[in-house]
């Protein structure tokens, strides 16, 4: 379409005049300009942003968060329909520790005992969920509806900005009251694990560590150690290596 055929296509009822009616002319053409560029409407969620062209610009409603603990024979799963009640609940557990990598979450028992080897964390395990929720998802907002039912929500991410940026919206869900805690985990051993790490920081990366020890003074330690080693770690590297 040419832009010489809006003039056959449309008759203004002032042609003088800033703003004005139109008439349209040649309904075909017009409804061939409203599919190639779609009005953009008020959408008030995904679906309705969908119709729209653009899925992505509204969230999805409701929300999924994997879980897992010792010695179960499979996961399970909570669940809230509507971003406001979580089923079900998870009675008898204080205690909610969060994975950034499904390796990791698939292989429950021993990133559960890393928590004691390394992580100086010593719980009783009966007490404790694991809990994924695919990367930075487990920081949605409506998930502290349901962390806020723990005593203790443990962070074990990856040690680097996405693992620290997760960790740092989880802590300031404005759903967490002063009655649970965010704790985050790296290993006792973390200064040897990052000299040996493959996993180098980038330019951005490092600008992003000054920000994050802003925000958050108690990773000032960590922050330091990647500085000085120029490395970052993925928390794969926790498990043992696969023969």
């Amino acid at each position: 379409m040419n832009a010489g055929s809006t003039r056959f296509m449309l008759k203004p009822a002032d042609s003088r005049a800033k703003k004005t009616n139109v008439q349209v002319l040649d309904r075909e053409t017009f409804d061939t300009l409203l599919r190639e560029y779609p009005v953009k409407g008020e959408a008030d969620n995904r679906i309705a942003a969908a119709h729209e062209g653009n899925s992505h610009a509204k969230p999805v409603t409701g929300s999924l968060l994997n879980l897992n603990a010792k010695h179960w024979i499979q996961p399970n799963v909570a669940v809230s329909w509507d971003d406001k009640t979580w089923t079900p609940a998870p009675s008898g557990r204080e205690y909610l520790l969060l994975v950034e990598n499904m390796q990791n979450f698939l292989r429950a028992d021993e990133t559960i005992d890393f928590l004691r080897t390394h992580c100086g964390v010593d719980i009783d395990q009966a007490h404790l969920l694991l809990g994924y929720g695919a990367g930075n998802a487990a920081a949605k907002k409506s998930h502290g509806l349901y962390y806020a039912q723990f005593k203790k929500i443990y962070c074990l991410f990856d040690i680097d900005s996405g693992g620290f940026k997760t960790y740092d919206s989880i802590k300031k869900n404005p759903h967490l009251g002063t009655d649970t805690e965010v704790v985050h985990l790296c290993p006792d051993d973390i200064e040897s694990r990052l000299a040996k790490s493959n996993f180098k920081l980038s330019n951005k990366e490092r600008t992003d560590l000054a920000k994050i020890a802003e925000k958050n003074p108690e990773l000032t330690p960590i922050l330091l150690f990647m500085r000085k080693a120029e490395r970052k770690l993925e928390q794969e590297t926790y498990l043992r290596k696969e023969s």
